[in-house]
């Protein structure tokens, strides 16, 4: 088979490995910058969730030995998570037991993947209630 006239300005140029790595560089380096992207937001995700865990347990523990109210307890999770609009947080009382909750969606925490992951990061803390009446 005859190679046309058009194909032979080009064999040159398609057998030249002069640049190929600097192609394979330019082809993988978005994929990996957002495999770190991804791998960070989810670290970061991770994080946050324990704090959530650590600021619930705290305002569980001082309901529950009597340094705070309910209320209270609420005040210092908005104020230890920065007073944030789309946080939720909750602490209640019921036998003899008090619940804290944080709930903030991930995508407020997130920055590289926060337009295409959805959900809640979410923390819940129960703890008994040590200085209820009638002990």
């Amino acid at each position: 088979m005859k190679t046309p006239a058009c194909a032979k300005k080009f064999l040159p140029f398609v057998r030249d490995e002069n640049g190929s790595t600097t192609i394979e560089i330019v082809l993988w380096t978005p994929i990996v910058l957002g495999f770190f992207g991804l791998i960070t937001d989810a670290t970061v995700a991770m994080n946050t969730q324990q704090d959530f865990y650590g600021i619930a347990r705290d305002a569980s523990r001082m309901v529950a030995t009597g340094q705070r109210t309910a209320d209270e307890a609420v005040g210092y999770i908005q104020e230890r998570l920065g007073n944030a609009d789309d946080l939720v947080a909750d602490v209640s009382i019921a036998d003899n037991f008090v619940t804290s909750s944080i709930t903030a969606p991930a995508g407020s925490y997130t920055t590289v993947s926060s337009a295409f992951v959805g959900g809640d990061l979410n923390a819940e803390v129960t703890m008994w209630i040590e200085n209820f009446e009638g002990s």
